[in-house]
């Protein structure tokens, strides 16, 4: 199943389990603004906008470039999602931009538990 297929069904069921293991292990791009010249970005921030569900600030991600460029994002890294969550400021919460237009919204406190939980798994592994 793809990132989309996943988050969707995981919303439809109310159970988010298998859409937070894809998740922090899947490469999404990330929107950025940055002040390098040349084809190496190295300094850059989050590009933040503020959410209208909530209110919260929020960082915009995608597994596929097209889908971010189509939410107006113009320049962006690749990271995997768990070391992005990891990099981001507690009070940031994340839109996920899917084919067709569609969304998946996951707030500041959910991305902290996220962290938390994927940090727990990660030491109990040894990783």
């Amino acid at each position: 199943m793809s990132l989309k297929e996943i988050l969707l069904a995981s919303r439809e069921a109310g159970d988010y389990t298998p859409a937070w293991e894809q998740l922090v292990n899947t490469k999404v791009f990330v929107s950025v603004i940055t002040n390098d010249s040349g084809s190496t970005t190295s300094d850059f921030r989050f590009e933040i906008a503020k959410s209208e569900q909530d209110g919260n600030p929020y960082v915009v991600v995608s597994d596929n470039l097209d889908d971010l460029a189509r939410c107006g994002r113009t320049t962006a890294i690749r990271e995997n999602a768990y070391k992005l969550m990891k990099m981001m400021h507690p009070g940031l919460g994340m839109i996920v931009a899917l084919a067709g237009g569609e969304h998946f919204y996951i707030p500041p406190g959910l991305i902290d538990w996220i962290r938390k939980s994927a940090q727990v798994v990660a030491d109990s592994s040894g990783g």
